[in-house]
């Protein structure tokens, strides 16, 4: 339960949740073009002959709270819920610390006048991996509740993957959201327009590529995205742009590894962790090996297997193993690679590539392109 005042509660969801008044989300989120994933969220959502809840995945700070903002403009605009009975929860806002989903959710429908028994309501909990048991709560209301749709969302990949796996097996559809594409990129910079369709005729019919206007200007958009272009906000908000080490250092790397992996696995000690994620974020699409890594980092190699199996956890790092010509695993394979989750990751904690003549460009692209197909695949 939770130890809040009533008023407290009251003020705090409200506040969060303004469409209540003004029928709108806040214009901070309605600003910037929603991500391409959009679409199919929204189409899960709105499919009312399916009991499922969604989950969303994906590291910290790639759009997912911005993706559920975009998920209830779209539906206020198409009326398909009223405002009242869409409602946002952020789980590690500390005032709700105790609480479960279905207390959260009759405090909030009791603020809003929403009727949970009987209304049709989007139930949104953002951050759920910071409530204990959040599988057993998720399972409970989403058999409960046939007139409620739930969207989660999580940043710790394995945890809520496993969760996913074992408690919600027919009742959640998992999607996982990836860092920024190039064309993303280029649309929420309002730069797509540098492109246009060419038709190109090969042995086997006629298709359309995309041609640009100027490839100098593409190839400087495309290094600015590589160094920058992974985060929504990153692209998109002036202020961050301009100190992009407390952006991405700061609110995402020491989050991530100062708090959500200690409360996750209890680690005590954090700072070997830090420096092999360091260690990591330098030589990231470089081949490794279990020796190499400990060589490199000064770690014992227990110690680094469990690191990485963090890292892959917290969609930091990415691991990628050898494979034959068939693309079937190597039995016998000692190398592999590890990859940033998000090529932006390395231009903060070190420094971005500058031109084409950057012996790290090779990596960083290969980095960005991993993290597109590597993320998405995971699921």
């Amino acid at each position: 339960y939770m130890i809040i005042s009533k008023e407290m509660f009251t003020n705090r969801i409200a506040f969060d949740n303004p469409w209540w008044k003004t029928m709108s989300v806040n214009d901070e989120f309605t600003a910037v073009k929603p991500r391409k994933m959009l679409d199919a969220i929204y189409a899960h959502v709105t499919d009312w002959h399916l009991r499922r809840a969604i989950l969303l995945l994906g590291p910290r700070r790639v759009g997912k709270t911005w993706l559920m903002q975009h998920l209830i403009a779209k539906l206020l605009q198409e009326k398909i819920v009223a405002p009242q009975n869409i409602i946002f929860i952020s789980i590690d806002v500390p005032i709700y610390h105790g609480a479960g989903l279905e207390e959260l959710m009759y405090e909030a429908a009791e603020v809003c006048g929403a009727n949970v028994k009987t209304d049709k309501m989007v139930v949104l909990f953002d951050e759920i991996q910071y409530l204990k048991d959040w599988e057993l709560h998720l399972k409970t209301i989403s058999e409960a509740y046939a007139n409620i749709r739930f969207v989660v969302s999580g940043s710790a990949a394995s945890a809520l993957a496993r969760g996913s796996a074992e408690s919600g097996a027919g009742r959640f559809t998992d999607f996982t959201l990836a860092p920024l594409s190039f064309s993303e990129f280029l649309s929420i910079t309002n730069e797509d327009a540098l492109l246009h369709p060419i038709e190109v005729s090969t042995s086997s019919g006629v298709y359309q590529f995309p041609e640009p206007e100027s490839y100098e200007k593409l190839n400087a958009l495309f290094l600015e995205y590589v160094n920058y272009g992974g985060y929504p906000e990153l692209v998109t908000n002036r202020a961050v742009k301009a100190n992009p080490v407390q952006f991405i250092q700061r609110d995402i790397v020491d989050k991530v590894l100062l708090r959500d992996l200690p409360s996750i696995y209890h680690i005590e000690d954090v700072r070997d962790l830090q420096s092999f994620f360091s260690y990591i974020a330098f030589h990231s699409g470089m081949v490794q090996s279990w020796e190499t890594l400990s060589q490199g980092a000064g770690l014992r190699k227990p110690m680094i297997s469990s690191f990485v199996r963090y890292l892959e956890d917290a969609f930091l790092v990415m691991r990628h193993e050898r494979v034959d010509i068939s693309a079937a695993s190597l039995q016998r394979s000692t190398q592999f690679k590890l990859y940033l989750t998000n090529a932006s990751l390395r231009a903060s904690m070190f420094q971005p590539v500058i031109n084409a003549d950057d012996p790290y460009l090779g990596y960083m692209v290969e980095t960005a392109i991993s993290a597109q197909f590597g993320i998405g695949a995971q699921r």
